[in-house]
């Protein structure tokens, strides 16, 4: 038996639990400063804890305030495990990874460590939340007792604030990322920005582009077919075309390929980099509500009556199909690729085989989605065979791995989907008396292992690290490609190396080498435009 007041106490000291990874940060700060108030250090706790009172005030409310407590213990305890293990910030762009990937993908987070952490730090408290008796007062008393908690709680804050504000002001200029760690504040203004955007943004005028797109490939003798490979979580800098001093890329390296060395995402995460690199828009200008609410690269294409097809291994194309054919792998079989959650990219091959075979020899386009190396459980995505770089990590823990084990892991699943492209280039050269064939292939982010305590990805861009913003791109193209659309190789070889691009380049390149001519094409941002013979 409690009354409610003393409650809201004592939940706001407890929440300073989930505020581990904030407080260690803020203290690493401190400790760098050469003069450091200590009464200042001493009010940051008194600070939180009275912004918390404030929080537990107003949904401690007699019927649904035990709910309401146990999702927020539920949710702040898993926020806080991934923001202390691997420096994971939530924010809208993680809440639409969250709630649009798959539920393999969903599972491979899920290890040993964050269940005995939630155990500990949510259910438990929710349980012992769940049994007790809260004593609330009548409805006027309550509400004045609230009126002066939230009145002497805002007053503490305000007079904290008023004599240290240079402090507080200080550290937060400088460090403008760690109001981002503070739970659940942080992430309870990402979840609602984020269910804003998609459900409450206008969707009504919807915006066609480019209806006047046009194929200008009739006096061609053989039509062009283009695969995209949207690699997942692959970053640039373990990529062997890139300096990396392991052999991850052996087998496309033997297929006269043309590595782009200094390219760029849209997004750190997935949710954010694919509706982005087939949008548009560019990376400044890109919200998910904007492009949703208008076409994009796949609908402009089809709209030239041109084969279009996306092919998906990875937990859906996040709305950029939706308007073509389109076929997600059956990762729900148990066969030599998939495992009853999630499937091994090889299974792509065969799957493009058969569509190829189906499709009318005219213009095609087919985007291919893998899982890539898609984490935190990388000894996952690729079969055994393949394990060339030893120790392994075979957990999803990784935070418990070595670094050596989590590096050797990582490197296993970029040179096993070089192994898939390699196999996909070579099922494309089979075709070459049906089609002028051509590949690209480039991931939709990078990923970090242990940089700066960081794993994983989804860090807000302004802050993330390259090694989740710099990534692979690399291209073939059949000669009878190269000779039909008079690209020269050459030219193109130079760009690659000198060059800086990104995924804003994706659309207008691919327009170009499709021939499609349309008003919103803009040739700057084709990488091929002043590669072409006698352009």
């Amino acid at each position: 038996m409690i009354y409610d007041y003393c409650l809201i106490l004592l939940l706001a000291i407890f929440l300073i639990i989930y505020n581990a990874s904030f407080i260690i940060h803020f203290y690493q700060i401190v400790n760098n400063l050469e003069h450091v108030n200590t009464l200042f250090v001493l009010s940051v706790p008194v600070f939180f804890i009275s912004l918390f009172i404030i929080l537990f005030s107003l949904i401690t409310i007699k019927y649904i305030e035990k709910p309401l407590i146990i999702s927020l213990f539920i949710f702040s305890s898993i926020v806080s495990y991934y923001g202390y293990f691997y420096g994971v910030i939530f924010d809208t762009e993680m809440f639409s990874n969250i709630f649009e990937t798959n539920t393999g993908e969903a599972l491979s987070y899920f290890n040993l460590s964050i269940i005995l952490w939630v155990v500990l730090t949510g259910i438990l408290p929710s349980i012992f939340i769940c049994f007790l008796n809260i004593i609330h007062f009548k409805f006027c008393k309550e509400l004045l007792y609230k009126a002066i908690i939230i009145s002497c709680s805002f007053l503490i804050m305000i007079s904290i604030f008023f004599f240290f504000s240079k402090s507080y002001i200080s550290i937060k200029k400088n460090n403008r990322t760690l109001h981002q760690l503070i739970v659940p504040t942080y992430y309870l203004h990402g979840l609602i920005k984020y269910l804003d955007d998609v459900f409450f943004n206008d969707t009504k005028n919807y915006k066609i582009l480019g209806l006047d797109a046009k194929l200008k490939t009739d006096e061609l003798s053989k039509k062009n077919l283009l695969v995209i490979v949207v690699g997942e979580t692959a970053r640039g800098q373990n990529h062997e075309y890139n300096g990396y001093g392991r052999a991850t890329t052996p087998y496309t390296s033997q297929k006269d390929i043309i590595a782009f060395q200094k390219v760029s995402s849209c997004g750190t995460a997935t949710a954010t980099s694919v509706p982005c690199m087939f949008s548009r828009l560019s990376r400044k200008e890109f919200k998910r509500y904007k492009a949703k609410n208008e076409d994009n690269l796949m609908d402009i294409i089809n709209r030239t009556n041109t084969n279009v097809l996306w092919l998906d291994n990875d937990g859906g194309c996040k709305g950029v199909c939706n308007n073509v054919k389109h076929f997600y792998m059956p990762a729900h079989n148990k066969d030599q690729f998939c495992n009853g959650l999630s499937c091994h990219d090889e299974i792509l091959v065969e799957y493009l085989q058969n569509n190829l075979n189906k499709l009318d020899a005219k213009d095609s386009v087919v985007v291919i989605h893998l899982i890539g190396s898609h984490g935190p459980a990388y000894y996952e995505r690729y079969p055994s065979r393949f394990n060339k770089f030893t120790p392994e990590c075979h957990r999803s823990d990784i935070q418990n791995c070595t670094n050596e084990q989590l590096v050797n892991t990582y490197d296993n699943t970029i040179l096993y989907t070089d192994y898939v492209i390699s196999t996909f280039i070579d099922k494309l050269k089979k075709y070459d008396n049906k089609w002028n064939t051509s590949l690209i292939y480039l991931s939709d982010h990078g990923e970090s292992l242990g940089e700066n305590n960081l794993y994983l990805h989804g860090a807000p861009y302004f802050i993330a690290p390259e090694e989740q913003t710099k990534i692979p791109m690399i291209m073939w193209f059949s000669d009878s490609f190269i000779t039909a659309n008079k690209l020269n190789k050459n030219t193109i070889k130079t760009y690659a190396k000198q060059n800086e691009y990104s995924h804003d380049y994706l659309f207008d390149s691919v327009l170009g080498l499709m021939n499609v001519s349309t008003n919103i094409y803009n040739k700057n941002l084709d990488i091929f435009y002043n590669a072409r013979v006698n352009s």
